[in-house]
C-alpha cells in the first residue's frame, strides 16, 4: 500500500466510520428516551374542601371551589399559577407532580406561605392516556401536620376550536 493511499485509508476512518459509528450509538441509546408528558396551558380545577378543615387553614380555603391552574413547562421542571394568590415551581417525573406553592397576594400573619417555614405543598398524579387529560392532587401545608389535606382535581381546559389550550 502506497503512503498515498494510506492516509486516504486513515482519514476516511477518521472521517467517515468513526462519526457513523457514534451516530448509530447515539440512535440506539436515543430510543430509549421519553419526553415528559405536556402539561403546559390551562387546567380547570376542582377544589374540594372538608368541612373539618380548622381555623389555621383557613389560608387554603381561600381557593374557590373552581379555580384555574396555569402550568408553564420546561422539561421536568414546572410553574405554576393556582388561583389569585398561590405561585410555585417543582418538577414532574414521571406521572408524579410535585410542587412547592407560596402566597403571591397580600400574606395574613402566620399564613402558609408566608414564614421561612411555611409554604404549601402540592403533590398530584397525572392519569396517562386519559382524555381530556386529569390531574388528582393534594395541597398540604408544610409547618402545620394537623392541616387536612385540600383534595383538588384538575383536567385539561380545551379551547373553542376543540383543541387542548397551548
Amino acid at each position: 500500500m502506497s503512503n498515498a493511499n494510506r492516509k486516504f485509508f486513515i482519514a476516511y476512518l477518521v472521517l467517515v466510520v468513526v462519526p457513523l459509528g457514534g451516530l448509530g450509538v447515539i440512535l440506539t441509546y436515543g430510543q430509549r428516551l421519553k419526553a415528559p408528558t405536556y402539561l403546559d396551558g390551562v387546567w380547570n380545577v376542582a377544589v374540594h374542601h372538608t368541612a373539618s378543615d380548622s381555623f389555621q387553614c383557613q389560608e387554603l380555603m381561600n381557593l374557590e371551589r373552581d379555580e384555574t391552574l396555569a402550568i408553564v413547562q420546561s422539561g421536568n421542571n414546572i410553574s405554576l399559577d393556582l388561583g389569585k394568590d398561590l405561585a410555585g415551581s417543582g418538577l414532574f417525573e414521571g406521572a408524579t407532580l410535585k410542587a412547592s406553592l407560596t402566597i403571591s397576594g397580600p400574606c395574613l400573619r402566620g399564613a402558609a406561605g408566608c414564614g421561612e417555614n411555611g409554604g404549601l405543598l402540592l403533590k398530584a398524579i397525572v392519569t396517562p392516556g386519559a382524555e381530556p387529560r386529569t390531574i388528582l392532587g393534594t395541597i398540604i401545608r408544610k409547618d402545620r401536620a394537623s392541616c387536612a389535606p385540600l383534595r383538588f382535581v384538575a383536567v385539561k381546559r380545551v379551547s373553542a376550536e376543540g383543541t387542548k389550550d397551548q
